[in-house]
């Protein structure tokens, strides 16, 4: 069976183009995403993380019945934290064991006997916080810096090519929060935005 004719497409000086959408460049990132299969499973991905230690953290202390800084010494027996799904005596403010008992879905930590799945989740928490916000503050800061080393150049493209050294305090004598941290991590990673904006 032959292949169906194609409609013959007039062409030559006289005839015009036939017009074309224009397509925002916003429009052309969203196709492109939707038509990627890689992208879609990792922002779905995200998606579960970012739900889970937000709304899954709340809720997972309020059904278990403690949070991720109570202290159950008596989890931690011979040595050995308690591992995963083992069910632990109950205590109140004061550290006195009282009836019933605590579930531990993944187990405690250390020798202190703290819930790690609690643990785990507020602490992905204050990870997405501190790396959104450094992220934020880079990008701010980039931003006026690259503009304004394309407006003067001179030794504004100087620091921009310039190696990037840090010094960090130790882990031992620096605990920084979170509304420290996020800035302590984006100002050294201002450089890199700021000579992307420049150009």
């Amino acid at each position: 069976m032959p292949p169906p004719a194609r409609a013959a497409v007039a062409t030559g000086p006289g005839v015009p183009e036939p017009a074309v959408a224009a397509r925002s460049s916003w429009a052309h990132v969203l196709h492109r995403l939707l038509h990627d299969p890689v992208a879609i499973l990792s922002l779905a991905l995200l998606a579960v993380v970012i739900l889970g230690v937000f709304a899954g953290a709340p809720l997972a202390a309020h059904l278990l019945g403690h949070g991720p800084n109570d202290v159950f010494l008596h989890s931690v027996g011979d040595g050995l934290p308690a591992g995963p799904w083992t069910h632990v005596r109950n205590l109140d403010e004061s550290y006195v064991h009282t009836d019933g008992t605590t579930l531990f879905v993944l187990g405690s930590d250390g020798y202190v006997g703290r819930d790690e799945l609690l643990r785990l989740l507020y602490g992905g928490q204050t990870s997405l916080e501190v790396a959104v916000g450094a992220r934020i503050i880079a990008m701010f800061l980039g931003t006026i810096l690259g503009a304004l080393g394309g407006y003067f150049a001179g030794w504004w493209t100087a620091s921009c090519s310039a190696p990037s050294t840090s010094s960090w305090p130790s882990r031992s004598s620096w605990s920084p929060s979170r509304s420290e941290a996020a800035p302590a991590i984006g100002s050294p990673g201002s450089r890199s935005a700021a000579c992307c904006s420049r150009g």
